[in-house]
């Protein structure tokens, strides 16, 4: 009787242990279920955080695009781009300083009205620039002493087109230069796109070098010219001794040649500068020729 009441005590004790043991856990395993959906509710707010990054990136995108697109529509810059550079079409200037100088809802551009904001300047009713020839033809106050510097060192022009020179300019399809508005005549123009990078700071000799085993000096391109006598220089004023004027000037037969041809206007987007500079005076002279 005695060992009887042992046994159903030890096997009560056993039971007690056993589910001591299975309940006092202190890692319980998470049902497979739970586990799952855990899961994908980690996976969620990843992939919510991710669209709102990106959302936010796009947002700042389109803002600095939005940005850009009014500042160019605000100040009427580059015409178009091609290579990273600005260009400046000259057929959208037609009418060279009418075309610009006119009058919005903001502000009064005209002439007359630039005019009257000059301080002891006489009042004058102009209404195209053959209007200012009278008195600006020539001498300290001529238009070439002048407009250029008004233009190309203020911040207004620059700004807007940098330097290029078709807005105010043409060039025949004879290679002559012009003011707009002042050529007699028909004149046919050529219909150019330019930029105002200056990567030539030495004007001719910065471009007419030997590259590998291309020979763009200008002893070397003058041997290519039919016709032309040999003649051994790397300098542009030997040049200008013989191309002093009428078909055969220099300014003629280069325009011609840079302009025109797919070379100059591919590689260095017909860049005005690349060639001519600002002189002291005013005018606009050929880098290296003295």
């Amino acid at each position: 009787m005695r060992t009887r009441h042992l046994l159903l005590l030890a096997l009560v004790m056993g039971v007690f242990l056993l589910v001591a043991a299975c309940g006092g856990s202190s890692d319980p395993a998470t049902p497979a279920g739970e586990q799952e959906q855990a899961g994908q509710e980690e996976q969620a707010g990843q992939e919510g955080a991710a669209a709102e990054e990106q959302t936010q990136t796009e947002q700042a995108t389109e803002g600095e695009e939005a940005t850009g697109e009014e500042q160019t529509a605000e100040t009427g810059e580059a015409s178009g781009e091609e290579g990273g550079a600005t260009l400046v079409s000259s057929a959208d200037y037609a009418d060279g300083c009418a075309s610009c100088h006119v009058k919005t809802d903001e502000h009064d551009y005209t002439l007359a009205a630039e005019i009257a904001n000059i301080e002891g300047h006489p009042k004058v009713p102009a209404e195209t620039v053959a209007d200012c020839m009278g008195c600006h033809a020539d001498g300290p106050i001529s238009f070439k002493a002048l407009l250029h510097r008004v233009h190309l060192e203020g911040e207004h022009y620059v700004a807007r087109w940098g330097s290029a020179c078709v807005t105010c300019h043409a060039v025949s399809v004879e290679g002559d230069a012009f003011v707009k508005g002042l050529q007699e005549g028909e004149v046919e123009v050529l219909d150019i796109a330019v930029g105002s990078e200056d990567t030539a700071p030495d004007g001719c000799n910065s471009c007419h070098v030997k590259s590998g085993e291309n020979d763009y000096t200008l002893t070397a391109e003058l041997k290519h010219i039919e016709g032309h006598p040999p003649v051994a220089t790397e300098d542009v004023n030997v040049c200008a001794g013989c191309h002093t004027q009428g078909e055969l000037a220099l300014d003629r037969v280069l325009h011609v040649a840079h302009l025109q041809g797919t070379h100059y206007m591919e590689y260095f987007q017909g860049s005005c500068v690349n060639c001519h500079t600002l002189a002291e005076d005013g005018t606009i002279s050929v880098k290296g020729l003295e």
